[in-house]
């Protein structure tokens, strides 16, 4: 009776570690839905290879959009930033020329003087716009461990989208890590509970 009572106490921690360590590994951060290691190659993958593997995780969709369109944003502001300061040098330079060739107009100074405002304030808008998009940049990297993030400060999209797929990787291997450890625990106390 009592070595039957003994066994069912083993498979019962047996069972219990094994449940745990299942339990764990589903539970882990970025694992809560069952996730392909790797599939098939995709033609013409523009991010982060020019052609590769794609990765099918939620982080990595997520952290994909957020950084193609911080990235899409800043170059598109900057782009603004650029044309706008040359168009406000351009009305600066007709407005100097009036003085300067004593050719002043006062309606035709008074019409750039207000273009000249409201590119002004263009410029001002453009510039929110390209601080904006470092900020979601920032936001995406902030989503990543500080360890990661530590390194990635002065970094290129190509650069963060390689370790969002690093850190994916150690995701999935951690997953592996906790039904281990879980199991190795169940069979170390089966053993224990054997010998008693």
């Amino acid at each position: 009776m009592k070595k039957l009572k003994r066994n069912l106490i083993k498979a019962a921690l047996l069972c219990l570690s094994i449940a745990l360590g299942i339990l764990l590994s589903q539970l882990s951060y970025g694992q809560s839905q069952p996730i392909p290691m790797v599939q098939a190659m995709v033609k013409n993958q523009p991010f982060p290879y020019p052609c590769g593997v794609a990765m099918d995780t939620t982080l990595y969709v997520k952290v994909r959009a957020r950084l193609l369109a911080a990235d899409s944003l800043r170059s598109a502001s900057e782009r603004a930033i650029r044309a706008l300061q040359a168009e406000i040098v351009a009305t600066r330079k007709v407005i100097d020329d009036q003085f300067r060739l004593n050719q002043y107009d006062e309606a035709k100074a008074k019409t750039l003087l207000a273009q000249l405002n409201s590119l002004q304030g263009q410029l001002i808008q453009a510039q929110t716009t390209l601080r904006e998009a470092s900020l979601a940049r920032d936001a995406i990297v902030k989503e990543l461990p500080r360890k990661v993030r530590n390194q990635l400060q002065q970094a290129t999209p190509d650069q963060i989208a390689a370790a969002t797929v690093t850190y994916i990787h150690v995701l999935q291997n951690r997953k592996w890590k906790w039904a281990g450890w879980a199991a190795g625990s169940g069979v170390f106390l089966g053993f224990i509970a054997h010998l008693f």
